[in-house]
């Protein structure tokens, strides 16, 4: 009876912790891959490639970080908890280049 008891507090904790942790990892791999731009900058690379590189940077890698940190620590409905990370780490995306398309205003 006790063991459940600690299994379902540590569920709980996992269910408390999975936002913050999303945010975390997005926030780590996107600040990763900009570090990692950062150092192979070339202005005729980003004239050709640059729409590339901010999709691949800011989205693509992001949310396939987001998506198995999310799938790991959820402790059930895994791919549904992996989904709702997906389109979080897009909405993120969404709004994160919104905002900087409209910086210059």
């Amino acid at each position: 009876m006790k063991k459940t008891n600690v299994y379902k507090g540590l569920d709980v904790f996992r269910w408390i912790i999975l936002l913050p942790a999303i945010c975390f990892t997005w926030w780590v791999c996107t600040m990763i891959c900009a570090c990692i731009e950062h150092l192979f900058y070339n202005p005729a690379l980003w004239n050709s490639y640059g729409n590339v590189v901010i999709f691949l940077d800011l989205l693509i890698l992001p949310t396939i970080a987001v998506f198995f940190v999310s799938r790991i620590i959820a402790p059930k409905y895994k791919k549904h908890i992996g989904c709702i990370a997906i389109v979080l780490c897009v909405l993120w995306f969404i709004l994160l280049v919104y905002g900087l398309s409209h910086m210059a205003y």
